[in-house]
C-alpha cells in the first residue's frame, strides 16, 4: 500500500474514502469532487484523447456509504472500473439535474458494479437538484476542451469515436418521474446509450420515466458537461440485458429503440407508477430501424409489450422491425394489443409467444397483434401463437403476407379473433382440429370414421379419407368427393 492505494501485480485499488481523496460517504456533503479527484489519480483523465485511459486494471472503490454528487462523476474518454460494496451498501446520491451522475461518454471497456445510484430517497441526503439521468453512454467527438468539431457534411460518416463494452453488473438506479405527457422523449432516463455498441447488463434494476434507452442518434439531447457529443446518426449494435434484471417504467416504456440491431434482453417488464397506475403506455417503444430484437420474461401494468411507431422520424420513414423474438407472459390492459404496429411501420420476420393473462370477462379481450393504421404498414413471415382468445387485427393499410397463425382452440373459434382487410395472401392458421392455408380450410386426415362434422368445418374445408384413399370437401352440411357424391 502507498499512499493509501493498493497496489499488486494486476493494477491498484483506488479508495475513494481514502486520506488521499476524503470522500465522507455520510450523503450531508458533496462527494463529487473527492471522487473526481480519485478518478483523475487513477490516470484515467490522463494522456491525449483518444488515446487517454492507459492504467488498465485500476479499480475505483467505493466503500459502504451514501456519497452526494452535484456535478457529474467524469468517466469520460478512458477505462474505469468503479466497484461498490454492494446494491444496498453503496449508494451515490444523485444531485446533479438532467446532467448525468455518471458520465460515461467515450469510455471503453469500462464496467460499474455493486453499486445504487438513488435520487428518490437516499436518506440522509438533501437533495435540491434530483438527477433525472443516470449513466450516459456515449459515443463523442473530443473533449470540451477542444473546440466542437463542425458537424459533418450530409452522407459523410460522423468523425466519433468506436466505444464498446461498458458493462453494468449488480447495479441499481432509482430516478423521480419528470416526463412530460404526449412527449416520448421527455422524462429520466436510468442509462442512456448512444451508440456504445457490444454491452452488458447483468442483474440490473433500473427504474425511470424511461428504464433504458438504445439509439444510433442523440434522442433525448442529453449532454456530457466534459465531452462532444455527436450530431448525426451512429451505428448500435449488440446489447445484453441478462441475469434477474428488471426494467421499470414509472411515466414512459421501460426499453425504447431508436436505430440499431441485436437486442437481446431477458428482464422483467413492469409499469409503475402509483400516481395513475393504469396509465402504462408501451413496454417497448421502437421508433426507428431495429434488427434482431429478442426479449424473454414478464411484463405487467403496460398497455402493450411492443409499439412501432415512425412519428419520430424526421423526415418520416417506414420503421422496420425484423427478425422479433418475442417469448413470454404479460398481463396488459384488457381492449390493447401486445404488439402495435402505428404510422407506417413493418414487422418483418420472427416469433411472437406472449401468453396473455386477462379474465373472460374483460370487454373487449386484447390483441396479439393490430396493426390498423391509415399507412403503409407489413406483417410479413411471422410465427404467431395465439393464447387465451388473443386475436389479430390488420387494417386494409396492411399487407399481411406469409404468416403462421397456431393457437390452442379449435379453427371455428379461432378464425373470427383473426380480421384482416388488406391484402392476405400465403398465410397458414391452424387451430387444433384444422388448419386454414391461404383462406381454404383444410380439415385434417384420417379414417372415415373420425372425419368432423362437415357442418362444422365449414364449407370448403377439406379431408383427405384414408379409408376410401381420397379426399372430400364439405358442402357446409356434407362431406363429398370430387364428383359431388
Amino acid at each position: 500500500m502507498i499512499n493509501d492505494v493498493i497496489y499488486d501485480q494486476g493494477g491498484a485499488v483506488f479508495n475513494v474514502k481514502s486520506s488521499e481523496f476524503g470522500a465522507q460517504g455520510t450523503g450531508l456533503v458533496d462527494d463529487a469532487p473527492a471522487i473526481n479527484a480519485a478518478l483523475a489519480a487513477a490516470g484515467f483523465a490522463s494522456g491525449d484523447w483518444p488515446q487517454a485511459g492507459t492504467t488498465q486494471g485500476v479499480v475505483i472503490y467505493f466503500p459502504p456509504g451514501v456519497y452526494r454528487v452535484d456535478t457529474s462523476l467524469n468517466c469520460t474518454g478512458g477505462q474505469y472500473n468503479l466497484v461498490g460494496s454492494g446494491a444496498y451498501c453503496t449508494v451515490i446520491a444523485g444531485n446533479t439535474g438532467s446532467a448525468p451522475v455518471i458520465d460515461m461518454s467515450g469510455a471503453s471497456y469500462s464496467s460499474v458494479c455493486d453499486l445504487m445510484i438513488d435520487s428518490l430517497d437516499s436518506m440522509p441526503s438533501v437533495l435540491d437538484n434530483p438527477s433525472t439521468l443516470g449513466i450516459l453512454c456515449s459515443r463523442v467527438l473530443g473533449p470540451q476542451t477542444e473546440p466542437e468539431p463542425p458537424a459533418p457534411a450530409p452522407d459523410t460518416d460522423p468523425p466519433a469515436a468506436s466505444l464498446a463494452q461498458v458493462n453494468l453488473a449488480d447495479v441499481n438506479i432509482r430516478l423521480p418521474s419528470t416526463f412530460t405527457p404526449g412527449e416520448p422523449n421527455s422524462g429520466s432516463v436510468a442509462v442512456y446509450n448512444f451508440a456504445t455498441e457490444q454491452v452488458n447488463y447483468h442483474n440490473v434494476y433500473l427504474l425511470a420515466d424511461t428504464a433504458l434507452v438504445l439509439c444510433n442518434v442523440n434522442l433525448f439531447n442529453f449532454q456530457s458537461p466534459y465531452m462532444w457529443l455527436p450530431t448525426c446518426q451512429q451505428s448500435m449494435t449488440v446489447v445484453n440485458v441478462t441475469g434477474q434484471s428488471s426494467l421499470v417504467s414509472t411515466g414512459l416504456n421501460a426499453l425504447r429503440l431508436h436505430g440499431g440491431a441485436n437486442a437481446n434482453v431477458d428482464a422483467f417488464l413492469s409499469y409503475q407508477n402509483t400516481a395513475d397506475p393504469s396509465s402504462g403506455t408501451n413496454a417497448i417503444y421502437c421508433s426507428e430501424q431495429w434488427t434482431d430484437l429478442q426479449w424473454r420474461g414478464d411484463m405487467e401494468g403496460f398497455q402493450s409489450l411492443l409499439y412501432i411507431d415512425n412519428a419520430c422520424t424526421d423526415p418520416p420513414v417506414q420503421v422496420q422491425v425484423v427478425g422479433v423474438d418475442l417469448q413470454g407472459y404479460a398481463s396488459y390492459t384488457a381492449g390493447y394489443s401486445l404488439v402495435t404496429l402505428s404510422g407506417s411501420s413493418a414487422l418483418l420476420g420472427g416469433v411472437l409467444r406472449i401468453s396473455p393473462t386477462f379474465t373472460t370477462s374483460d370487454s373487449p379481450l386484447g390483441q396479439l397483434l393490430q396493426a390498423d393504421g391509415i399507412d403503409s404498414q407489413v406483417v410479413q413471415n411471422l410465427l404467431m401463437y395465439l393464447f387465451n382468445s388473443a386475436g389479430i387485427t390488420c387494417g386494409t393499410a396492411t399487407q399481411f403476407q406469409g404468416n403462421v397463425v397456431m393457437s390452442v382452440e379449435p379453427l371455428a373459434t379461432v378464425l373470427p379473433t383473426i380480421q384482416i382487410a388488406g391484402p392476405n395472401t400465403g398465410n397458414v392458421i391452424v387451430g387444433t382440429d384444422m388448419t386454414s392455408v391461404n383462406g381454404m380450410v383444410i380439415a385434417g386426415t384420417g379414417t372415415s370414421g373420425a372425419c368432423p362434422p362437415a357442418s362444422s368445418a365449414g364449407a370448403g374445408a377439406m379431408y383427405f379419407d384414408t379409408t376410401q384413399g381420397i379426399p372430400v370437401w364439405s358442402n357446409g352440411t356434407s362431406w363429398v368427393n370430387a364428383l359431388g357424391a
